[in-house]
């Protein structure tokens, strides 16, 4: 694996791609997929009362339709929405405990994996509740992003090191997405996926109590070794194609795999990697040609440019 230095020409290209994707990944999603979310979107608005669907809907509807419904949840508690409060519910009829029950009837749970949803523990902060009450909070920042910043934490009962991502909610461009984000993170159980514990709210921020990765990016390690063996390439890989096999299992794709998003959990020569950053993550059902441009730049694939 060799880190390629780019010429100023492609560097300017890779900046001006990246902007139009910004932008078009917020305004414009591919027709064809966005009529076959159109009869979801419908339930979302109301015009079908069952709410069996909302949080599959949530995680199928293209960014088009997620961006219709931002507006409408922009003041509400998000942990609050029927999404988050029939998934726990729903979750208690996951096929991987009865094996008896119609698939079709619970899409979410299709797979005979395990589903993490009912052990997340969500919560929201009332009156003078806070935070720093269950977890002492270092001031350093583990890292920053448009929404927030992740930092390092303890909690104070259990003595377990955690990393909690901060969100800023009046930062949030789409509620839709940052829902279906939470809500796909929490089926995932799996070695190389990074885990989500907890959730907590409050009325300015979102709070994601996430699994510790203390070892840096790969991207940082390929810059640093400029190249990797052959045995080592092989023992990143496996693991990644062994994430990607479990969450395309469950019909997940993640959109924006890139070494940027695969930290190492220690810091150490034989550590194992973990594949974050859910954010773009989809549901895919077999039916949906997938077209939409979503991603990095200097990590998408060509055809998907064209």
């Amino acid at each position: 694996m060799m880190l390629m230095k780019m010429s100023d020409k492609e560097v300017e290209c890779a900046v001006k791609c990246d902007r139009a994707l910004k932008k078009k990944e917020e305004i414009e999603e591919d027709s064809e997929k966005h009529l076959r979310c159109s009869s979801i979107n419908n339930k979302l608005n109301g015009s079908v009362t069952d709410t069996d669907d909302e949080d599959y809907a949530i995680i199928t509807l293209c960014t088009k339709c997620l961006s219709k419904k931002a507006e409408e949840s922009k003041n509400n508690i998000i942990l609050d929405s029927k999404a988050f409060k029939y998934s726990r519910m729903k979750g208690r009829h996951s096929i991987s405990v009865c094996s008896n029950i119609d698939k079709n009837a619970y899409p979410l749970n299709s797979s005979p994996y395990f589903d993490r949803s009912q052990i997340i523990q969500e919560t929201v902060l009332m009156n003078s509740d806070d935070l720093r009450d269950l977890y002492e909070i270092d001031k350093l920042k583990l890292g920053k992003g448009s929404y927030g910043s992740v930092v390092k934490a303890i909690n104070k009962k259990t003595k377990q090191q955690r990393a909690i991502k901060i969100i800023e909610k009046k930062k949030i461009h789409n509620i839709e997405r940052l829902k279906r984000e939470i809500l796909i993170m929490k089926q995932m159980d799996h070695p190389n996926i990074i885990k989500l514990y907890e959730v907590y709210e409050d009325n300015d921020r979102l709070y994601l109590v996430l699994e510790l990765c203390t070892g840096g990016e790969l991207f940082d390690k390929i810059v640093k070794c400029g190249s990797f063996s052959e045995l080592e390439a092989y023992k990143i890989m496996k693991q990644v194609f062994s994430a990607l096999y479990y969450c395309h299992s469950k019909n997940i794709i993640h959109r924006d795999l890139k070494p940027e998003n695969i930290l190492y959990i220690q810091d150490s020569d034989d550590s194992p990697i973990q594949i974050i950053d859910w954010g773009f993550a989809s549901k895919c059902m077999n039916n949906h040609n997938l077209k939409s441009v979503v991603g990095t730049p200097y990590y998408i694939a060509p055809e998907i440019l064209k």
